[in-house]
C-alpha cells in the first residue's frame, strides 16, 4: 500500500519491525483518521516496542499506543475498557482517533505529540517535551528509511515515557 503526500507518493513497507504485524490496521486507521502512518507507527515503537499487551502499571496506559483507558477514571470515561484496548485492532484505531482529534486542537504536530505523551504533567522534566517530538521524528525518519536499527533484531527504543516507577505522578495527573 502507499501513503500519499502532498508532494510524493511513498510505499511504506513495516516488515521487520515490531509493528509489521499491525501495518494494515496502522494503515487503514491512520487514513481514515488523516494521519500518516508511520507517525502512527513510531508511536507505537515508542510507546510499547510493538507489544501489544504492555500495560503501565504507574499511569494505567494500555496497549501498543498506551492508551489511558476508561477505568482510570475522568476524563478517560468515554475510552474503551482495558480489555478491548489489549486488541491491537481497537488500541490502534483509539489511538488514531485521539491523535485526530488532537490535531485539529492543538493544530501542529509538536503540540500534538506534547499532549499525547501526557507531557502536560511533567512541564518540571526539562526537555522531556522536546525529546520525546524529536524522538518520534527520528523513528519516523527510520520507518520511511529503513534503518537497520528499525528492525526487529536492532529494536531496542530508548526508554522516554514519564511514568516511571521511580517518578511519582502529581496529584492532578488526570486532568489530561
Amino acid at each position: 500500500m502507499f501513503f500519499i503526500t502532498a508532494t510524493m507518493v511513498i510505499p511504506l513497507d513495516f516488515a521487520g519491525t515490531a509493528v509489521a504485524e499491525y501495518q494494515h490496521f496502522i494503515e487503514y486507521y491512520a487514513m481514515n483518521n488523516g494521519l500518516d502512518p508511520t507517525l502512527v507507527a513510531a508511536i507505537i515503537l515508542i510507546e510499547s516496542s510493538g507489544n501489544p499487551n504492555a500495560v503501565n502499571p504507574v499511569s494505567g496506559a494500555v496497549g501498543l499506543m498506551q492508551i489511558m483507558p476508561h477505568e482510570t477514571g475522568s476524563p478517560f470515561l468515554d475510552r474503551p475498557s482495558v480489555d478491548k484496548l489489549l486488541k491491537s485492532e481497537t488500541n490502534i484505531s483509539t489511538g488514531c482517533e485521539i491523535l485526530a482529534d488532537l490535531f485539529a486542537r492543538k493544530k501542529t504536530t509538536y503540540n500534538v505529540l506534547y499532549h499525547y505523551s501526557g507531557s502536560i504533567y511533567w512541564d518540571s522534566k526539562e526537555g522531556y517535551k522536546r525529546e520525546y517530538y524529536d524522538v518520534v521524528l527520528d523513528y519516523m525518519e527510520g520507518l520511511e528509511n529503513g534503518r537497520a536499527e528499525y528492525q526487529y533484531t536492532h529494536l531496542s527504543p530508548k526508554p522516554i515515557i514519564g511514568n516511571t516507577k521511580d517518578i511519582k505522578l502529581p496529584l492532578n495527573w488526570s486532568r489530561y
